[in-house]
């Protein structure tokens, strides 16, 4: 077995609480709870026909009704080339409809369709029991607390003021749609 060095200082908890220096730690859990709930949501939506892409498109435009790709980007935090194949997929499912602006044709809406609604209201049962397991047993300040910090860390991180904006306050970061 080969001989392991121990971490170099920056790398371990100087209080030895965490197997990594906190910084380190809390992006290694964020990265890993992210990863392995979507996942499980995956596996848990693929019935329905849906991935978690597609639920959170669906999610944001029941919530605000016809949106700009570019809101779409700010409310999902996905990128546009992304975007555009959940789309592409959801138009020929009949889970959304895609116009565009006559003055701008660049200018690219999504509208979410009845059955699309229908999938979300499905999806939506498969998600919540999730979330529910996972944070099962956190009392609810705590998890209050973790939301503020999440929150700060999107802000941090947020590519633009309308990503940030949009992830944060989960409002509509357009006031004209036209």
């Amino acid at each position: 077995m080969p001989h392991r060095q121990p971490p170099a200082p920056y790398l371990s908890d100087p209080k030895g609480e965490f197997p990594l220096a906190p910084l380190d730690f809390a992006m290694h859990l964020t990265s890993s709870i992210g990863l392995m709930r979507d996942n499980a949501l995956d596996q848990g939506l693929k019935p329905l026909g849906l991935s978690v892409s597609r639920y959170r498109v669906l999610g944001v435009l029941v919530r605000f009704g016809v949106c700009r790709m570019t809101d779409l980007s700010n409310l999902t935090a996905m990128d546009r080339t992304s975007l555009t194949r959940i789309a592409d997929h959801m138009v020929d499912k009949g889970l959304v409809t895609r116009t565009s602006n006559p003055k701008d044709r660049r200018q690219v809406f999504l509208d979410i369709t009845e059955a699309g609604r229908e999938a979300h209201r499905d999806a939506l049962a498969v998600v919540l029991a999730y979330n529910g397991r996972i944070l099962n047993g956190i009392p609810e300040e705590a998890q209050r607390e973790a939301a503020r910090t999440l929150r700060a860390m999107a802000a941090n991180l947020a590519p633009n003021a309308g990503a940030r904006d949009g992830i944060i306050y989960y409002a509509d970061p357009a006031n004209d749609k036209d």
